[in-house]
């Protein structure tokens, strides 16, 4: 709610009006999901694929404040609310990433497992919304060996 708040002027106050009707705020949004399923709690703010993987029906935020629009400028919002923590996060998209450990004796099986899990229609199904081209960090000899016609290169670190 803070993203529409930084991104929609009309929204201010959105954060404070729902912390005030709240009975359950957690940096560990999946906790949430039992008391949920149990109907000790009406809805949570959580991840569309967590929704999906947990058989949760669910009703997706705008994509202009949902964090999965690559072309969206978040830097804006700042999130600053974290329980317990303290800390303080700068807006952007919410990514997921995959590696290959350098020591990996079977690289060609663990390549294959990752396109197969970079398969859109696998990530869409999931909840998720694939990066397209996948963009690959890392050593350019494993880049062009097993990758160069599938992601795009985007040097060694991330």
């Amino acid at each position: 709610m803070y993203v529409a708040e930084r991104l929609n002027k009309e929204k201010l106050g959105l954060l404070d009006a729902l912390k005030k009707k709240s009975n359950y705020i957690t940096d560990d949004v999946m906790s949430l999901i039992p008391y949920l399923k149990t109907g000790q709690v009406d809805y949570c703010f959580i991840f569309k694929s967590a929704c999906i993987a947990n058989d949760i029906r669910f009703i997706s935020l705008p994509k202009s404040c949902n964090l999965s629009n690559l072309k969206t400028d978040y830097s804006c919002v700042e999130l600053v609310d974290i329980p317990k923590k303290g800390l303080s996060l700068k807006g952007g998209p919410a990514l997921f990433s995959l590696s290959i450990p350098d020591e990996s004796k079977k690289k060609a099986e663990a390549v294959q497992l990752i396109k197969s899990l970079c398969s859109a229609e696998l990530l869409y199904e999931k909840g998720f919304t694939p990066l397209n081209p996948p963009r690959f960090f890392g050593d350019f000899s494993l880049y062009k060996e097993y990758f160069a016609n599938f992601a795009e290169y985007k040097g060694k670190y991330f």
